[in-house]
């Protein structure tokens, strides 16, 4: 029986989750509550339903269809979703002729998927790029995301992970058995303030990180990429004492080949809105590469090759 997973994205032509372009394949399930997360429809490992309420022509039919009491009509926002009796069924996504309502989340199988990253395969030859798995998490469909990327490799093309590192060691290490390039989180060294700007503790997550260093090390793993990515939140990780702290973990990371500094954005904040959600976020401004520089010098005293990624 073929092995499936559930996705809640695919986007083709990526240039920043490794090198080249990239056919990016977004897992859906993640442990980590992320106050910030810009795929708040990645979080949940069912369906999710956006509902766009400008595209909404109020015809009703999602009304009509809806067995759960689910839909509500709002004078100021059309046919609103009541996410607390929402069982995600799909019946309104269906019949929406207008695409306010669309789901987010399905079923593919490890054929399937590089069926659809070997479609683009003459532009990895070109640019030396390949396929990325990221999410949510890619932890949480270890068993897929290792059958994906092993297909991947067997076809002669490059692959490359985005991970939290929130998981099992002995799933992420199979999974790099097969990953050309990994992309590793750190969003703060700090378990007190990773629990809460999370929800969950760092303690596994910096022990994968060492481990991760210490399997980059093998003779047989030295021209793998090893890549820590921080993403600087405004208010929450961004002070001198975070840049600190994240500087003296990061010199035991001597396998590691790079530091990526991510500046925050707000891009996500429509998602929230189309799921119901609030977005506490909302007036806050993007950084830029400017504000970042101090940071950016801080983290260099680990010894590792830091750089601002720009958005």
């Amino acid at each position: 029986m073929s092995i499936s997973g559930k996705i809640f994205n695919i986007q083709r032509y990526s240039l920043h989750d490794g090198p080249g372009i990239r056919t990016l394949i977004f897992m859906k399930g993640c442990p980590l509550r992320c106050r910030w997360c810009c795929n708040p429809e990645g979080l949940q490992y069912q369906d999710d339903i956006f509902y766009d309420s400008t595209l909404c022509i109020g015809c009703g039919k999602c009304l009509d269809v809806c067995q759960f009491d689910a839909v509500h009509l709002s004078q100021e926002d059309g046919f609103t979703i009541d996410r607390a009796k929402c069982t995600r069924c799909g019946r309104c996504v269906n019949v929406c002729p207008s695409g306010a309502k669309t789901v987010a989340g399905r079923e593919i199988t490890v054929k399937e998927a590089l069926g659809i990253v070997r479609r683009d395969k003459p532009f990895y030859k070109s640019s030396h790029g390949g396929a990325t798995l990221g999410g949510g998490e890619i932890l949480e469909q270890p068993e897929f995301v290792y059958e994906v990327l092993k297909a991947c490799k067997e076809d002669g093309i490059n692959t490359a992970i985005e991970t939290s590192g929130y998981g099992q060691w002995a799933h992420l290490e199979k999974i790099l058995t097969v990953t050309d390039t990994a992309f590793l989180d750190l969003k703060t060294v700090n378990p007190a303030l990773h629990l809460k700007t999370t929800g969950v503790s760092n303690t596994r997550i910096l022990e994968n990180l060492q481990k991760v260093n210490d399997f980059m090390g093998k003779e047989e793993n030295r021209k793998k990429v090893f890549t820590v990515r921080i993403p600087v939140i405004p208010g929450m990780n961004d002070s001198t004492k975070d840049a600190k702290e994240a500087s003296c973990f990061l010199k035991n990371l001597y396998n590691c080949t790079s530091v990526e500094v991510l500046p925050f954005h707000n891009y996500g904040e429509m998602k929230y809105k189309k799921l119901g959600l609030s977005y506490e976020f909302a007036d806050c401004p993007n950084s830029t590469v400017e504000m970042l520089i101090t940071y950016q010098n801080m983290l260099k005293e680990s010894g590792r090759d830091v750089v601002i990624k720009k958005m």
